[in-house]
């Protein structure tokens, strides 16, 4: 007997490209641990190979459904922000590499967003998404996990070998930590944890804390005791490191730079005469990004940015006979809103800004683990920004700002085939 239940065949090769790209992003990380081995030249095919991944799973979107499009108010900041600064790179003759793979990141990044957005509304309509995308973030978080495990395995085999070398986890773990707290897989986020702390990187480290606290507040919400007890713990454990130091908390690498941090602090108020050299002794190296962007900062490139395809040379202000000293032409900093300023200007950055606050705010089903885990997850990610520029580049972005901006969402009757949940419909 034919069923009259509407199919997903096409929903379903959409999802299933985008979970593809998202594994293969996944595993090109391991290729980033060989740059600290000396490897040359895996940067630019690392670029070409994540602008293939966009490419590919936006084919996927439009040769399935066409080239329809539908936004969302959040939206609307980005899309003014991704034309202007093509004009003011050809103007400033910015044209090479840095700006073809520029406007490729920024233009894929609104179009992931859209159509992701899309696609779920889309499976939305016919099926209960959160039970039928579980098993594919399942095997996500899986491979995450395994991903950060491989790559223990090689700074293990690097130190035996004794070659400088640290483990970095993948910044992708915050998309299993949040995933797992949503879901309530307190030992899957502990696991998650103990890699992101064993790598040391503070983005990771801090931006899988973020989540686990906000889905513990969540959690104790109302009850003010066990919240008490919380924050009267969590001050405890920071008293302690404070009193230690390095000799008491061993080698690992995240206690390292805790310690380092402290020291750094408490040296940085003690000599600094004013803010600006309190950040250098606190952060030398996003300092040094600031002090070498500065001069390009000025004038109408100051609020409208130099454009895609900007580069600039890090410099030291080491005073010697020799001036300063040239480190390398970098395109971004550490420090995002610092990186969108050089190439969108104060403007860009306001822009950036509203869209965030946008979709932060945006109303979600709080019955749904999913839109909970893109809240928590967008969240990590901007705490992650403060220390990295990876908001725009990650795969997982897209995904969590997608998940948040869905209209509220309604049960009502309806089974789908081979799936097996309720139907969701819009009531916005």
């Amino acid at each position: 007997m034919k069923s009259n239940a509407p199919s997903l065949k096409r929903e379903t090769f959409v999802l299933k490209t985008l979970l593809f790209c998202i594994a293969i992003y996944l595993t090109l990380q391991v290729a980033v641990m060989f740059r600290l081995f000396g490897q040359e030249g895996i940067p630019p095919l690392l670029l070409i190979g994540y602008r293939i991944l966009d490419a590919f799973f936006i084919w996927s979107y439009i040769s399935r459904f066409g080239m329809r499009l539908r936004l969302h108010i959040s939206d609307v900041p980005f899309l003014l922000m991704i034309p202007y600064p093509v004009a003011i790179g050809i103007y400033k003759q910015n044209i090479g590499l840095t700006f073809f793979n520029d406007v490729a990141i920024y233009a894929f990044f609104f179009l992931k967003v859209v159509i992701i957005r899309m696609l779920i509304q889309n499976i939305m309509a016919k099926a209960d998404f959160d039970l039928f995308v579980r098993k594919y973030l399942h095997r996500i978080v899986r491979l995450s996990i395994i991903i950060a495990i491989i790559m223990v395995g090689i700074a293990l085999v690097a130190l035996r070998l004794n070659i400088p070398f640290y483990y970095q986890a993948p910044a992708e773990l915050i998309f299993a930590a949040a995933v797992t707290t949503a879901q309530g897989h307190l030992v899957s986020y502990g696991l998650i944890l103990s890699l992101a702390i064993l790598g040391g990187k503070r983005a990771i480290i801090l931006g899988v804390m973020v989540i686990g606290l906000a889905g513990l507040a969540r959690r104790v919400r109302g009850n003010r005791n066990f919240q008490g007890i919380l924050v009267v713990g969590g001050a405890a454990i920071f008293a302690l490191f404070l009193t230690l130091g390095g000799e008491a908390t061993g080698d690992l690498a995240f206690i390292r730079r805790l310690d380092n941090t402290i020291l750094t602090i408490q040296a940085g108020a003690e000599r600094a005469a004013n803010l600006e050299q309190f950040i250098g002794f606190v952060d030398y190296a996003r300092y040094l990004e600031w002090l070498s962007l500065r001069p390009h900062l000025d004038g109408l490139a100051l609020i409208f940015g130099n454009g895609y395809g900007f580069r600039y040379s890090l410099i030291s202000p080491t005073i010697d006979d020799f001036g300063a000293v040239e480190y390398g032409n970098v395109t971004n900093a550490h420090f995002s809103p610092l990186a969108i300023v050089s190439k969108f200007g104060i403007f860009g950055l306001a822009l950036w800004l509203a869209q965030m606050l946008i979709v932060l705010f945006s109303r979600i089903n709080s019955s749904s683990y999913f839109q909970r885990a893109c809240k928590l997850g967008l969240i990590a990610s901007l705490v992650q920004s403060i220390f990295s520029f990876s908001f725009f580049i990650s795969f997982i972005t897209p995904i969590f700002i997608s998940g948040i901006t869905l209209l509220h969402m309604r049960r009502v009757g309806g089974r789908v085939r081979d799936i097996g949940g309720s139907k969701l419909e819009s009531i916005a």
